[in-house]
């Protein structure tokens, strides 16, 4: 007994040193945010939906820690939850995959004004949303694990979105307030985070106990890359914060 609270101890420790830092650094996200929004009047709607959708990043994050803490409990307060379904969160982070991807697609889609590009990014975002909700609803990843599906679907489109993102704003004079120019920290830190994350997505199945090197691996590589993310949102609220007519 004593050995088996050793090593639940050490997975409890193992799991706060990782958790803790993400959880942090999108919470201080959300409120830079927040602040942002009060400091710049003239910030487009796109930026206002940005930050609510970095509180209800933050919120998914805080509801999906059932799962953890009924496992580190020994499931004593959570036994309904045990042998059930949704023992796991699994089935809210592909929600949140799902949700995530949309919402980027969309963000870059508004700052897009080329009419056929956007009615583009409107058609295979209608057409992701649907088959998305299908292979969930009809496939067995919804409560098990990551959907492929969703993850690098949704990660193909978004850097599509970011690169048509791109090439209008290499026709813009915004070149010239490129610094004070608050999407182009948004793309930056999404585009990194997907590049980094999505070829981990593909190996999901190797990440188990059997695999503790992946698994450490993983579980830094994820660490780094979000704390990348949403240091770099943190980084662009102050700056773009700061006398700017862009947001």
């Amino acid at each position: 007994m004593a050995s088996k609270c050793i090593l639940v101890n050490q997975e409890l420790t193992n799991y706060l040193i990782f958790a803790l830092p993400i959880y942090l650094v999108e919470l201080l996200a959300a409120i830079a945010g927040s602040l942002y929004l009060k400091k710049v009047p003239t910030h487009n709607i796109s930026t206002k939906h940005f930050v609510w959708f970095l509180w209800f990043t933050v919120t998914v994050e805080a509801i999906g820690t059932y799962a953890p803490i009924a496992y580190f409990e020994g499931f004593h307060f959570f036994a309904f939850l045990k042998g059930t379904v949704i023992e796991d969160s699994e089935w809210i982070y592909n929600i949140y995959s799902l949700i995530n991807a949309s919402f980027f697609i969309y963000y870059f889609r508004f700052l897009i004004k080329n009419e056929l590009w956007r009615a583009v990014l409107k058609y295979l975002l209608v057409f992701f949303i649907i088959t998305s909700i299908l292979k969930l609803a009809l496939g067995n990843e919804f409560f098990n694990e990551e959907s492929k599906y969703v993850n690098l679907g949704g990660t193909f489109l978004v850097f599509f979105s970011i690169v048509l993102f791109y090439f209008e704003l290499l026709k813009s004079d915004m070149l010239l307030n490129l610094k004070r120019y608050l999407p182009l920290y948004i793309s930056i830190g999404v585009l990194v985070f997907l590049l980094c994350m999505t070829p981990l997505s593909i190996f999901t199945e190797y990440f188990n106990q059997k695999n503790s090197s992946f698994v450490k691996f993983r579980s830094h590589f994820y660490l780094y890359s979000n704390l990348f993310l949403y240091t770099l949102f943190i980084l662009g609220f102050y700056i773009c914060s700061r006398k700017t007519k862009y947001s």
